[in-house]
């Protein structure tokens, strides 16, 4: 048994708030995102702009797998785009771009993409303006001129996969697709669904769980992975579409093809509660749930 996320366009702020963001509830906007200044954020767009930054890669969860330049790492990306799903080996920890590590011998190519790009996006046009909490900002700077503290592109090839997991600032995200297409699934918040995702995370980072790539080709082929007895809420993304997952929602993300994808967590006024209070209190005296949006 699934669930399908919601499809919406032409949403304002206000119907967003009341219908999806104060309750809790994911959707995909689907003429929620643009880029602008005539680019593309294609992967050959910014092998082109940014081939030469170091940068870390990590396979289907969060720790550092291997260093590359950038350039090497988007021809990577396209030979896997050119696979054929029969050649993928299911044992293959397919490598995805995430996360910088400044001062371990790669760049800081978050920082370097946000000053790049700033220019070329903009806040969604469903999201509030202001009285945002996190970041601390009731005004409404925009998340292009401000770098919201979980902010990234993100860009992964055909295969790749980000396994079950909260992002650890536990706030809402979104995410968008500039090129390419995401599938996956999220979950409400249950117990079930919280025990299930931090059994995988320590198993993950131990190391003593496959790589995802089998599921990723299930869903490549159709098809979606055995969650037992919870009931995931599929999702599709394509280029200019914007999934919204609320705070606290288990999700794994798919890469179907090669993909660039900007992401950003926040937390505002009209969705605050005392749960999400007590889960950032306890997360800033303990181990942080891992984690962002694939």
């Amino acid at each position: 048994m699934q669930r399908a996320v919601e499809r919406i366009a032409n949403v304002q702020p206000a119907e967003f708030r009341t219908r999806f963001l104060a309750p809790g509830r994911p959707v995909i906007v689907t003429d929620g995102f643009t880029v602008g200044s005539g680019r593309r954020w294609s992967p050959g767009e910014f092998r082109d702009r940014f081939g030469e930054l170091n940068v870390s890669l990590s396979g289907d969860f969060f720790s550092e797998h291997s260093r590359s330049t950038l350039r090497e790492y988007i021809d990577l990306v396209e030979r896997y785009e050119l696979r054929h799903l029969s050649e993928f080996d299911p044992l293959d920890q397919i490598p995805y771009l995430r996360l910088a590590y400044p001062g371990v011998g790669t760049d800081d190519f978050s920082a370097s993409f946000f000053e790049a790009l700033r220019e070329e996006w903009s806040r969604p046009y469903f999201l509030p303006k202001s009285l945002y909490l996190n970041p601390f900002d009731l005004s409404g700077t925009p998340p292009n001129v401000r770098r919201y503290p979980e902010w990234g592109i993100f860009i992964s090839p055909k295969g790749a996969s980000t396994a079950l997991h909260v992002d650890r600032t536990q706030d809402n995200a979104i995410l968008a697709v500039a090129s390419g297409r995401k599938a996956g699934v999220l979950f409400e918040p249950s117990i079930y669904a919280t025990t299930r995702m931090h059994t995988e995370h320590w198993a993950r980072e131990a190391g003593t769980l496959p790589p995802k790539t089998a599921d990723a080709l299930m869903v490549l082929n159709g098809m979606l992975p055995d969650y037992g007895d919870a009931t995931p809420w599929h999702f599709e993304l394509g280029p200019g579409e914007v999934l919204f997952i609320p705070k606290r929602w288990p999700h794994e993300v798919f890469t179907v093809s090669a993909c660039v994808t900007l992401t950003y967590n926040f937390i505002h006024l009209a969705d605050l509660d005392w749960t999400y209070i007590r889960s950032r209190l306890r997360n800033i005296f303990s181990f942080p749930v891992s984690g962002h949006p694939g």
